[in-house]
Parts: structure tokens; C-alpha cells; sequence
């Protein structure tokens, strides 16, 4: 027992900073990391905000919401953002239920077209019948569409809706002059297209 703890220190001495986790990752780092950063930049989500307006925003933020600090809150950094921008302007909200809607579309196509795959494997699995290769496309067409949808649901989400209610939210904190002339003009719409 003795001589296996000391030989097992001296490989680990001989190895160094190379432990097997890191010889683990190796495979992911060199064949899959590549793939997925491929396909970032392919699908434009390497793009982020830049940092002077990272840094904008976290003042901004703190100018609005005194007693919070953007780096610690979170999520709420877009709660409290979508809060702002559906009670201040009308503008704004149509901007962001128009990429809302966009996005629950694509949520709810992937659905359909993955079910529909599965409903056709169950139709043929309890009528009998065999899996066919007509049937086996079928069922490729409409779990590729599942995938295709469900990617752009989540671009959509995560990349024009979330973004947009932030430049949203920055844009109505910035020029408060503005702002004003906007929720006047807003009041306005909101009294001739939304009576009761």
C-alpha cells in the first residue's frame, strides 16, 4: 500500500501540471471546439456588444436603478429592462413583440416537426408495418426541420430579442428629453388605437 501511494506521487511529480482531465479534453479541444466556433461565427453569434457600450450600459443602469449594481443582479438585468421599455414606450414594445412573436414561431415549428417525426415512427411501429426507407427519410426531413427551427428559435432568442430589449432599454435611458416627447406621443397612440 505504501509503495503504490509513493510511486503514484512520483508520476504525478513526473507528469507536472498535466493532469488527466486536461489529457481527457484533449479530443474536444483539437476536433469539437473548432466545430463550434466554426458554426458561431457562421450563424453570427460571435457578435457582442462592445465594451464601451458594456460600459455604458452598466452606468445607465446604475442611473436608473440606484441601488443596483448590473454586474450582480443578473437576470435581472433583463427583467428589469423589459419592464422598462413595455411601460415607457409603445415604439419599443412593438419592436420587441414583433421578435417575440418570431421567436415563438420558430419554438413552435421545431415542436411540431420533432412530434411529427415521433407520431410517424409510432404510426408505423403500432400498425405493424416496417420502417421503410421512404419512411426513414421522412422521418430525416422532418427531424432536420426540428433542428433547423429549434437553432433559429434559440438565435432568435438569445441574439435579436434579448439584445434588442438591452438597446431598447439603453436607448430610452440615454436622452431623457426624448423621452418624454416619445411617452407624450405614445399617450397619444395609445388613447386613439387602444380605447376601451
Amino acid at each position: 500500500m505504501m509503495v503504490r501511494a509513493h510511486f503514484g506521487k512520483d508520476i504525478a511529480q513526473k507528469v507536472g501540471d498535466i493532469s488527466i482531465f486536461k489529457l481527457f479534453y484533449l479530443p474536444s479541444k483539437l476536433l469539437i471546439d473548432p466545430l463550434i466556433e466554426f458554426f458561431r461565427r457562421l450563424l453570427g453569434m460571435d457578435r457582442r456588444f462592445p465594451d464601451s457600450f458594456i460600459k455604458s450600459y452598466k452606468e445607465k443602469f446604475k442611473k436608473r436603478f440606484s441601488d443596483l449594481d448590473a454586474d450582480e443582479v443578473g437576470s435581472e438585468n433583463y427583467w428589469l429592462s423589459v419592464f422598462h421599455v413595455n411601460n415607457n414606450s409603445v415604439a419599443h414594445q412593438r419592436v420587441l413583440y414583433t421578435w417575440l412573436h418570431l421567436y415563438g414561431y420558430a419554438r413552435n415549428a421545431c415542436a411540431a416537426f420533432y412530434l411529427s417525426g415521433i407520431l410517424l415512427i409510432g404510426h408505423i411501429y403500432f400498425n405493424g408495418g416496417a420502417l421503410t426507407t421512404l419512411s426513414r427519410f421522412h422521418i430525416g426531413v422532418l427531424w432536420s426541420f426540428s433542428i433547423i427551427l429549434g437553432l433559429r428559435y434559440w438565435i432568435l432568442y438569445s441574439h435579436y430579442y434579448s439584445k434588442a430589449v438591452i438597446r431598447a432599454f439603453y436607448e430610452q435611458i440615454t436622452d431623457p428629453k426624448t423621452l418624454n416627447q416619445r411617452l407624450n406621443a405614445d399617450r397619444r397612440i395609445r388613447r386613439r388605437y387602444f380605447r376601451p
